[in-house]
């Protein structure tokens, strides 16, 4: 449905240069739609989901990798043509308030991702069944988080807030009080310590600092957020059956900004209908991800990533609000990359985990007159 309203949309294409911007970005979209089906159909074992969170971490090690390079190196190109910072920029000579965005060159979207990872490899690290492997993915972590505070974005936070109680409510019969307190402690701990790291020993800024002083428009709507998400949606109300097109392109009479927010950005995108298809995958998603163990160290790998997914799918829906994947080409990937891992997870518990030993429904008596013939 969501294909065949991003091709209705391009009726509403005004010019030969958002023609040309649109075909490209619904190639994208297709793209992604491809990589999401091999991805579902390439995991069929809990090895082969194991296998997939392994090439993941490795990747993420490279993003933070580059993103500590560029967090001393503002300004300057790493790779011509391909990792280009020079719009990466501070103050006092990029020697303060630095925000970086690693290879999405996009410093939201890179805080996001680092909060999807943490996730994953807090994971990882409560199944790592030997301390050498505990302390090298402990250290991995820190160097997540390390990288998700020199993006210096608030969102992110506020979307780990909500996606961490949601996952220790789940776990809670595994967690005696003791446990309960010690994990939070270490994490409030961790949050303070590395906000502090960052603030005052490298070229990053002061991440609660900005948090505290977020101002609310009628206690919902960040004042940041206001002008942009109130022209976002007077564009959308232009074409709001199919929408402008592929390509976010000038409307007469409103501002050329991003909607900072996906849902909107779908909506100007592809209309309400468009906007309607996005949310039903979303919702099918989370349906597809409700755990039935819980356990983060259950012997079906899949079933307890399962519970993992769904926090970070909080976290991705809720950190959308206040920005938009779509306006990235690199990005857009991680997210369909997200959403067939999550499926493949499903799907694997479904043939090969709890669900597989579920007890099954009795089938239904045949008609009397057939059990008579």
């Amino acid at each position: 449905g969501l294909v065949l309203w991003y091709i209705l949309s391009f009726y509403n294409i005004r010019s030969e240069f958002a023609l040309y911007r649109g075909v490209q970005n619904f190639e994208l979209f297709g793209s992604c739609l491809v990589m999401y089906y091999l991805i579902i159909n390439s995991i069929h074992t809990q090895r082969d989901l194991e296998r997939l969170h392994l090439a993941q971490m490795t990747t993420g090690l490279f993003v933070f990798l580059i993103a500590a390079w560029e967090a001393h190196n503002a300004g300057k190109i790493l790779i011509p043509g391909l990792l280009d910072f020079s719009a990466t920029l501070g103050h006092d000579f990029n020697t303060a308030d630095v925000r970086v965005g690693s290879s999405f060159r996009d410093y939201e979207l890179l805080s996001e991702y680092c909060g999807i990872m943490l996730l994953l490899i807090a994971f990882q690290f409560f199944r790592a069944r030997s301390k050498t492997r505990r302390i090298v993915i402990g250290l991995f972590g820190l160097f997540g988080a390390y990288t998700m505070f020199t993006t210096v974005t608030r969102g992110v936070i506020v979307a780990l807030m909500v996606a961490v109680p949601y996952l220790f409510f789940h776990i809670r019969r595994r967690l005696n009080p003791v446990r309960f307190l010690s994990a939070a402690f270490i994490i409030v701990v961790l949050a303070l310590s590395m906000n502090y790291v960052v603030a005052k020993f490298t070229n990053s800024g002061d991440l609660y600092e900005r948090l505290i002083e977020t101002k609310l428009v009628h206690g919902i709507i960040p004042e940041a957020r206001q002008d942009a998400w109130t022209n976002a949606l007077m564009r959308s109300l232009v074409h709001p059956i199919l929408g402008q097109g592929p390509y976010y392109d000038e409307i007469p009479g409103y501002k050329l900004w991003w909607p900072h927010n996906v849902y909107l950005y779908v909506a100007n995108l592809v209309g309400f209908p468009g906007l309607f298809l996005f949310l039903w995958i979303l919702w099918g998603l989370f349906a597809l991800l409700r755990p039935v163990v819980d356990d983060l160290q259950h012997e079906s790998y899949a079933d307890a990533y399962l519970i993992i997914a769904r926090a970070q799918m909080l976290v991705f829906m809720l950190n959308e609000l206040k920005i938009d994947y779509l306006r990235n080409n690199v990005y857009q990937f991680q997210v369909w990359l997200l959403f067939g891992t999550w499926t493949a997870g499903y799907l694997v518990s479904r043939d090969h985990g709890a669900r597989a030993l579920l007890p099954q429904k009795q089938p239904v008596s045949p008609p009397a007159r057939q059990l008579a013939a």
